[in-house]
């Protein structure tokens, strides 16, 4: 679909490459990224440049907890603290007992607290709960001082997750709800999500994830820049998107 034609032209190459095949995300963000990478060197300037240019020199970077024991993570989340590498830390849940991984998530952060008072958490449970579950015990995560709740109910409760934003103080982050531009759209109209986590895998490259994080900062989402578990390559594409977004308050 895009063999011979014009890199400079990539928005009509991402219409192309849409036109081809529907959703492939991931694959399409490959060649997204690919793109961006021979655009800037053939102009030679950095890719952020594309995107008005580099406007924070560090940002803040999350560390995920996802060991299988307590110890585990606290004695995780120390390595970090000692080493000045991380001091927000995202307890990922969701494959047990409700009630008792709620209860070692917070006992979890509260551990990790008394290694450093710096810390701070957020909890990613992964589409794990029913709406019930999630509003019976998101309130314990509140009160114990989260600062971030990620994805509580499946990806298609978009209303539980807006009644579930409605309800608690502490923001909820829409994930595996929002792919594409126009879900944050549909998000923000919905109030379904508190914070936009930009990601250039799932939003199908660094042009579409931009958009997505103009729609949100348009409707007064703060925004989290996300990654996908990608290589050093994946990263730095992030990287170069990130440090150009006029706010990325969740780092």
């Amino acid at each position: 679909a895009i063999m011979g034609r014009n890199v400079f032209a990539y928005e009509a190459l991402l219409t192309a490459m849409d036109r081809a095949a529907s959703h492939n995300q991931f694959a399409k963000a490959a060649v997204d990224v690919a793109l961006h990478d021979l655009v800037g060197r053939l102009l030679d300037i950095p890719v952020a440049v594309l995107y008005g240019g580099r406007i924070r020199e560090s940002i803040p970077v999350l560390w995920a907890l996802a060991a299988a024991t307590f110890e585990a993570d606290v004695e995780d989340a120390r390595r970090q603290l000692e080493q000045r590498y991380h001091r927000f830390f995202k307890i990922k849940i969701g494959k047990g007992d409700p009630n008792a991984e709620a209860q070692r998530a917070i006992k979890t952060a509260e551990a990790i607290r008394n290694i450093s008072n710096e810390a701070t958490f957020s909890v990613d449970l992964n589409q794990a709960w029913d709406e019930p579950t999630a509003a019976t015990l998101l309130p314990r995560f509140q009160d114990a001082g989260f600062s971030l709740i990620e994805q509580p109910v499946p990806h298609w409760n978009v209303a539980a997750m807006s009644r579930l934003a409605a309800r608690l103080d502490v923001p909820i982050l829409s994930d595996e709800s929002l792919w594409d531009f126009h879900d944050v759209f549909d998000a923000a109209a919905r109030r379904s999500t508190d914070v936009y986590a930009v990601k250039i895998a799932k939003g199908g490259g660094i042009r579409r994830a931009y958009k997505g994080a103009a729609v949100a900062e348009a409707a007064g989402l703060p925004l989290y820049g996300g990654m996908a578990l990608e290589s050093s390559l994946g990263t730095a594409a992030g990287l170069q998107l990130f440090s150009a977004l006029a706010q990325l308050p969740w780092g």
